[in-house]
């Protein structure tokens, strides 16, 4: 039997994973509601898990009452049921609170695509956890009260392939019930260093879309075993004798068994959340899809709590419609949160009477949604096309037309959305005698799934063409929005597209001595050499960088025991090439260097940094930089033209690469730092001093303090940084080629946190 270094067998490890996963999330979710809605976590009963468990339902099941345009209304009476001794006399006030916070909330399981799925899961854990604690008959009294509940499987997914007469198990295990023969060549190939460098890329890049599921990053890592070793079997098939493809074809019954009898019902037996996390991160197109669906809702604007209040319209809304009144216009689309919306204004009373009859079912032909987008394959640009049925519901003509422009970022990104939650929230509005507007009913508009999945495809095929990578989106949206290229992403700058204060670009100051500076660029130039050998390159470069960290040291000492020095601050233009992953480096040395960052990114400026701290951290991070980015550009060439597929796009392997090469040698670049501090500790007068009686620790407390005050000082309200995400395999062999690349000091485990696939960008 199959066990772990803990003596647990893969189906136990399995499980174990899939729990702590739930209870990771679960964890999240409760104090997502204890941060923001403090008084309704109070009100949340202690299970047999705790108040957590209902807490994260809660969450969930508001999320998706929200985004299936149910109104608060349907919360509250779902909650006064299940308790209604809890006295609910605000509830209503405290969820619209909660709709509002989660709307801006990055928790995964509120988007509204996944709300219904995570709810369905979340409850149904809360279901068991009472029949546990109190038994069947107060599990079914919950259920009742719940409202609409529905019971996932019973089955267990790590014991679904039990009803095939197996155990879960590795491929290795798998193999090794077979013939000699078969299991040692299988066993050889499957341990062969190639082997296991691919699967690991394989793992990694589906990892940082599996969001730290561990048993998935488990299933994930038997899949590609089992696929690498039907690309090699079919390899050496083609080359083979006919005694050799005789003997290799063996091999692939045994493989198609594995992923039949073990594999598939494994996933088959998931929740829909997590069939969706599996299948969202196995092919390029979702996962790409996935990343500008978290750009796109990363990137709207926070609301208030009169957009997602019942009966009413928004101050925002009633400004659109006049607007639009004026121009002619009756329908438009938005955003309200992650869910999309579209307004229609009736017209006449024929068209309100079927306003409010509409049921909101995918088969009438009530709604329909052009994107200029048609010469594509795919369905009628009628979503609910063909005619209607004696059951059809009648509209007067032309219908309720909803009209998304190809050319718009945001446009496309409403139209990814609304392709994968398959429905959208349909406002009807209507004048009123004193010329405004009026909410005369909402409904959920549902797609079929066809037109929904034709529609995603668009907007993704459009998105590609019009922006061409997710890191872009929000650039894209802004601009559009606001007819503007100013410096605004990242950053919440005044109206003139300048940092608060009164910064502009200046020329360097007095940073590294001029005998040290030329000492390091000499230092710097040998190790860029291509003449250089590894093992000198990594002396040159070594000895530069600790040359450097020791003068900081030294100087921020010096400083601190003399007149007071101020921080600095300077703007960095980082050039094409991969403008954007040599701005991420330059944002990741800088803070490794005690300095802070922050990125100014715009189509008419480009990328450009903002670095703060002292003069001699900015001088050298400079240096630093200007060495390192030379380095990765050269090592992703290189690497793309050694070791990715064929199969695999340049572009994609390149960045994947430089993520990997940036994030090893960083590290390293923070080992030196923390040597230098070390060693002035040990080589000071009064050990760990300056004269002023401070310690170095302290004394480099007190300049980062300093540092961060200057910048928010010259920027009062900065944006939440997006986490990087990349889709190329060459992350793996970027930290190996880092690691040849060693600026001194201790090597760093490379399966640290932010070794993962999705990283915080600099």
């Amino acid at each position: 039997m199959t066990t772990t270094a803990e003596n647990m067998t893969a189906a136990e490890t399995f499980g174990a994973k899939r729990r702590d996963w739930l209870e990771r999330e679960i964890a999240t979710l409760a104090v997502l509601l204890h941060d923001t809605c403090p008084a309704l976590y109070k009100m949340m009963p202690a299970t047999a898990g705790g108040p957590a468990t209902p807490a994260a339902a809660v969450v969930a099941q508001v999320a998706a009452d929200d985004a299936q345009a149910r109104p608060v209304e349907d919360t509250v009476r779902r909650l006064e049921r299940l308790f209604p001794e809890a006295g609910w006399a605000d509830l209503p006030e405290l969820l619209l609170s909660l709709r509002c916070e989660l709307a801006s909330s990055e928790a995964v399981a509120v988007r509204s695509w996944h709300a219904e799925e995570w709810s369905a899961l979340l409850s149904d854990h809360w279901y068991r956890q009472i029949a546990v604690a109190e038994g069947g008959p107060a599990a079914e009294r919950w259920a009742t009260c719940w409202g609409g509940f529905v019971p996932l499987p019973d089955t267990a997914p790590e014991a679904a392939c039990t009803r095939f007469g197996q155990e879960l198990v590795t491929l290795e295990a798998f193999f090794a019930r077979e013939p000699e023969p078969v299991r040692l060549l299988a066993q050889a190939v499957l341990a062969d260093p190639r082997t296991t460098s691919a699967v690991a890329d394989a793992v990694l890049l589906r990892g940082g879309y599996l969001r730290d599921a561990g048993h998935l990053v488990w299933l994930a890592e038997q899949q590609a075993y089992a696929d690498r070793l039907e690309v090699w079997r079919t390899a050496e098939h083609a080359i083979g004798s006919e005694p050799v493809r005789a003997f290799l074809a063996e091999l692939s019954p045994v493989i198609k068994k594995y992923m039949s009898v073990i594999l598939q019902p494994t996933v088959d037996a998931l929740s829909p959340v997590e069939r969706r996390l599996w299948r969202a991160s196995g092919r390029a197109v979702d996962r790409c899809a996935g990343e500008y669906l978290d750009a796109f809702t990363d990137c709207l604007p926070d609301q208030g709590a009169e957009a997602f209040r019942d009966g009413s319209l928004s101050v925002s809304v009633l400004s659109e419609a006049v607007q639009n009144r004026v121009r002619g216009v009756r329908t438009w689309h938005g955003m309200r949160g992650s869910t999309p919306v579209w307004y229609h204004v009736v017209a006449s009373p024929q068209e309100r009477a079927a306003a409010l009859a509409y049921s909101g079912s995918p088969e009438a032909s009530v709604v329909h949604v052009h994107t200029g987008l048609e010469d594509a394959p795919g369905p009628p640009v009628d979503l609910f096309g063909g005619p209607t049925t004696d059951q059809g519901e009648w509209y007067p003509d032309p219908g309720v037309r909803i009209e998304y422009a190809p050319d718009r970022a945001f446009d496309l990104g409403a139209l990814l959305v609304l392709g994968s939650l398959e429905h959208a929230r349909l406002e009807f509005l209507e004048s009123t005698p004193d010329g405004g507007f009026r909410l005369l009913r909402t409904v959920r508009a549902r797609l079929r799934t066809e037109d929904a999945e034709h529609w995603r495809r668009q907007a993704l095929d459009a998105l590609d063409g019009l922006v061409g990578d997710p890191g872009y989106l929000a650039e894209a949206v802004l601009d559009a929005e606001t007819g503007e290229d100013e410096d605004t992403d990242d950053l919440d700058s005044p109206g003139d597209g300048t940092p608060a204060g009164t910064h502009r670009d200046r020329p360097a100051g007095q940073g590294l001595p001029g005998d040290l500076l030329r000492k390091v660029r000499a230092l710097l130039t040998k190790a860029e050499d291509p003449a250089a050998t590894e093992e000198e390159a990594r002396t040159y470069l070594g000895k530069a960088t600790e040359m450097m960290a020791k003068y900081g040291i030294e100087q921020a000492m010096l400083e601190g025991r003399t007149e007071p020095v101020l921080p600095v601050d300077r703007i960095i233009a980082v050039r094409p090439p991969y403008a954007k992953e040599t701005s991420t480096l330059l944002g990741w040395i800088a803070r490794a260097m005690r300095c802070s960052v922050v990125h100014l990114h715009s189509r008419q400026r480009g990328y450009r940094t903002h670095v703060f701290g002292f003069e001699s951290d900015v001088h050298a991070t400079e240096v630093l930089f200007a060495s390192l980015r030379l380095q990765m550009l050269d090592g992703a060439a290189r690497a793309e033209r050694l070791h990715r597929a064929d199969t695999e796009d340049a572009r994609a392997y390149k960045r994947s690469w430089m993520y990997g090469f940036m994030r090893e040698v960083t590290r390293r670049v923070e080992a030196t730092q923390k040597m230098a501090r070390v060693e002035a500790e040990h080589t000071r007068v009064q050990p760990g001093q300056s004269r002023d009686g401070r310690s170095v620790e302290l004394v480099l407390s007190d300049r980062t303090q300093e540092v961060e005050a200057r910048l928010t000082a010259t920027y009062p309200k900065l944006g939440k940084g997006r986490r990087i995400r990349f889709s190329g395999s060459g992350f793996g062999q970027g930290v190996t080629d880092g690691r040849s690349a060693d600026i001194g000091g201790p090597s760093v485990d490379p399966d640290g946190s932010r070794g993962r696939a999705g990283l915080d960008e600099g």
